[in-house]
């Protein structure tokens, strides 16, 4: 498995190919949190969600000031001649969309600790609003009408 990297710039797009090691920050920091959901670890989940969003606003004033957006192509697999490949498509309005996301889904972390404090199912809860996150994630990066439609 291998990732095609192309940069949108104002000339021509370079290309490379990087080995697949965890495919991104986001990835990392979802796996971490969705690891560890002990009762005192409640505190760091919406901290987690926020310092991603602020990430991500960083990022897409970044890209705004260079006028880049970012395509990668996970080459999943090949079949004879077809292969299957997962684009994602990184630009500044995307890295906006998904900071309103890992916002407002902080917003209720934080809210669920104070409301759901005696709940039995807060884990579960905890849970469903992260496979939220991810699902919002695949609807905002990925241009691919399939993976819309599981998303």
């Amino acid at each position: 498995m291998y990732i095609t990297l192309a940069q949108k710039t104002g000339g021509p797009a370079p290309q490379g190919q990087f080995k697949n090691h965890g495919s991104s920050v986001i990835n990392a920091v979802l796996l971490l949190v969705m690891t560890n959901f002990n009762r005192t670890c409640a505190n760091v989940r919406p901290l987690i969600l926020a310092l991603l969003a602020i990430i991500s606003v960083t990022l897409a004033a970044v890209l705004i000031s260079t006028n880049t957006s970012f395509l990668f192509e996970w080459h999943l697999i090949t079949l004879g001649r077809v292969s299957i490949i997962m684009p994602a498509i990184i630009d500044p309005l995307s890295l906006l969309y998904l900071s309103v996301v890992l916002f407002i889904s902080s917003n209720v972390l934080q809210f669920s600790k104070f409301y759901m404090l005696d709940d039995q199912f807060i884990n579960r809860f905890t849970i469903l609003v992260i496979l939220f996150v991810l699902s919002m994630r695949f609807l905002i990066f990925i241009p691919n009408l399939i993976i819309l439609l599981l998303g």
